[in-house]
Order: C-alpha cells, then sequence, then structure tokens
C-alpha cells in the first residue's frame, strides 16, 4: 500500500496502517572479510534490522564495527565504506535516503589513522543516490572503525509500507 497515492482524507489513517507494518533491513557484507594483498577488512557479520517509529526523525541502525589489519601496506591505506539509498522491497523506483558516519574508536599511533571523509548522505530530490565515508592511514597498522546508518524519509506521510534495504560495502586500498 502507498500512503502517498490515497486521497486526503484517508491519508492519517492509511499512512498509520501503512506504516505500521514497515520493517527496515540493513545487510552488510555477503563476505564478512574483504582482503587486499596483506591487508584485511572485517566487519561484526551481523545483519541488522529495525522497526520504523512512525515519526519523522531519522530511524538508526544499531552501529557496526568493523576491524582493519593493515601489517602490509608500509605507506599505509584508505578505507572506504559505500552504501546507496534504501530501496523497497516491490522495486527499485520507492526509495529513501539514508547517511552513513564513521567514527575511529581503537587505532595504533604509529599507524597515523585519520578520518577524511566522517560523515555523506544520499539526495534522492536531487539524484544522488550513493554515499561514503572513509579512513586512512599514512603507516602499516591497525584499526576499528564504528558506522552508524540512518534511514532518513523526512514526511512520514509519503512513505510506503513494506520492507527497504540496502547494502553496506568496505574497501580497503593501499597507498
Amino acid at each position: 500500500m502507498d500512503a502517498a497515492n490515497k486521497k486526503p482524507e484517508q491519508d492519517s489513517q492509511c499512512t498509520t496502517i501503512a506504516v505500521c507494518i514497515v520493517v527496515l533491513f540493513f545487510c552488510w557484507l555477503n563476505t564478512n572479510t574483504t582482503f587486499a594483498q596483506g591487508a584485511r577488512l572485517t566487519s561484526d557479520g551481523k545483519d541488522y534490522s529495525i522497526a520504523h517509529s512512525l515519526t519523522n526523525t531519522p530511524q538508526e541502525f544499531p552501529a557496526s564495527q568493523w576491524e582493519v589489519e593493515n601489517p602490509g601496506y608500509n605507506r599505509g591505506c584508505v578505507v572506504q565504506w559505500s552504501i546507496s539509498s534504501f530501496q523497497h522491497e516491490s522495486g527499485s523506483s520507492i526509495r529513501a535516503d539514508c547517511d552513513l558516519s564513521v567514527t575511529l574508536i581503537k587505532s595504533g599511533n604509529s599507524s597515523r589513522w585519520s578520518t577524511p571523509t566522517p560523515f555523506d548522505s544520499t539526495n534522492l530530490s536531487k539524484g544522488k543516490q550513493s554515499a561514503s565515508v572513509a579512513i586512512a592511514s599514512t603507516r602499516r597498522g591497525d584499526a576499528v572503525a564504528e558506522l552508524r546508518v540512518r534511514f532518513i524519509q523526512p514526511q512520514i506521510s509519503t512513505l510506503a509500507a513494506g520492507r527497504y534495504h540496502t547494502t553496506l560495502t568496505g574497501t580497503i586500498t593501499g597507498l
């Protein structure tokens, strides 16, 4: 049921009923570990889901931790995570924005980890369908990053009922 296609007098009742059954699924990488010539990026291996609160506020998923092992790239590496907007289960024409943030929660001093791109978001109204964040090091060394994802639908009355999904992908590249 798409609440946006109902008559104005039915909007409130239909939206409440429609959105009550919305369940959001957040799928992490199909594999939990990515290797890049001596470096390794490992997620906590969980799939996350939330139920929408039926408010206009962004819906936050639990934070996930990713371990970065860089024993081989002497000049450091860059780790980038990318995510696309949420897509409704019925097809790609129904989407919702999302945002993505990364925080370093553990890093070795000698590896000099930083967060050059700590936050990004999709903006479907302007044609931006993906977001990406990154951490980087200038030397060999390990780190742990925490990622947070939020489902954003500023007008709950236009949210179609059903399940939404997206995939977060991590990529590690040596310098």
